[in-house]
């Protein structure tokens, strides 16, 4: 049955590869085969990747037996690809079992590099180009500076993050839950720790293999005592 059903998800990759058109890669996992697990991929030259290719590291986390197996799907998140600055919206939804186990995932990225580049181009035909530089949200003209290979302007404050792996997620999600404390979080008072921890919950951030050791490390206490105050919830 399973067999069936991945022989008709493959054709559904090679479909949906030519309906979305070139800016949109879509991939077909067999989470049953633990080494080379990718069995179908349409556009891959989004992100490099060929038949055989292991599951992206952050995906894998998420859908993770034990830890957040049961959540439906991942949809519209910011990822880097590899170790290159060209970033994606990317999705990920698990097909599952009579018994509810993961037995293939379908991703789909897209790049919209080619959409940032015709929105720039538009707006440099009616404004000098250092209007554009200057009135434009920035983070717009660097993905289109990235694409073309062109030299990316420095902005003071800007700091962009995305997210290449787990553990890049955990930190970006950790910081912007403690940004604007004037406490540092290893000063926090124990309501105070109670209540941050509360907030990272409700982020999801418990969710991912390694939050508790992180979150104990940033607030110098122990990991024991992170799950003591999860548990109060």
């Amino acid at each position: 049955m399973k067999k069936r059903i991945l022989e008709q998800l493959e054709a559904g990759v090679e479909f949906l590869g030519k309906v979305l058109g070139p800016d949109y890669e879509i991939t077909l996992y067999d989470m049953e085969r633990k080494d080379r697990p990718l069995i179908a991929i349409a556009n891959g030259r989004i992100s490099g990747r060929t038949i055989g290719t292991p599951l992206p590291e952050l995906v894998a986390a998420f859908f993770a037996e034990g830890n957040s197996g049961r959540e439906p799907y991942i949809a519209n998140t910011v990822a880097r690809i590899g170790d290159s600055e060209k970033t994606v919206r990317s999705s990920a939804f698990p097909v599952r079992d009579a018994s509810g186990r993961i037995f293939a995932l379908i991703g789909i990225n897209y790049d919209d590099t080619r959409v940032l580049q015709s929105f720039t181009d538009l707006l440099e035909l009616v404004h000098p180009h250092e209007y554009v530089e200057q009135e434009y949200p920035h983070r717009v003209i660097q993905a289109t500076r990235r694409a073309t290979g062109a030299a990316i302007p420095s902005v003071p404050g800007e700091d962009e993050v995305y997210y290449n792996d787990v553990n890049g997620m955990i930190g970006e999600i950790f910081r912007m839950e403690t940004a604007g404390n004037p406490v540092p979080p290893d000063r926090l008072t124990q309501q105070e720790r109670q209540a941050l921890i509360a907030r990272l919950k409700a982020k999801g951030l418990f969710r991912l293999k390694g939050a508790v050791r992180f979150t104990a490390e940033q607030l110098d206490i122990s990991q024991a005592s992170v799950y003591r105050y999860l548990n109060k919830m």
